[in-house]
């Protein structure tokens, strides 16, 4: 799932791949969808986009959550196009998901 930072803007260097301590996968898979809920928030009539195969059951969630509707297509091993189509319906809101900050670990 991990893709190349060459493609990015910006170096991601809390990844293993780049000397970081978090998982390359994981961290490229929140990163993924924290862009996705940024993108729903917008309430653009339709978004269309690639993603992660495994990301699938993710995202169905989260367009569910602000109200689209999602179509995927797969397109090549481990990828899927995804059109999500907003339906009006407003389960959640950036100011109704916002959770409290979290506090710094106590040591």
């Amino acid at each position: 799932m991990t893709r190349s930072n060459q493609h990015s803007p910006v170096r991601h260097v809390a990844l293993v791949s780049n000397g970081g301590p978090y998982d390359d996968d994981a961290y490229t898979a929140g990163y993924e969808v924290g862009v996705l809920f940024t993108r729903f928030s917008l309430r653009h009539p339709k978004v269309p986009m690639y993603a992660p195969t495994a990301l699938l059951p993710q995202v169905d969630l989260l367009a569910m959550a602000f109200g689209y509707e999602l179509s995927h297509f797969p397109t090549e091993p481990g990828w899927v196009f995804l059109v999500c189509t907003y339906r009006g319906h407003e389960a959640m809101t950036p100011e109704n998901a916002a959770a409290p900050p979290l506090a710094p670990p106590s040591v």
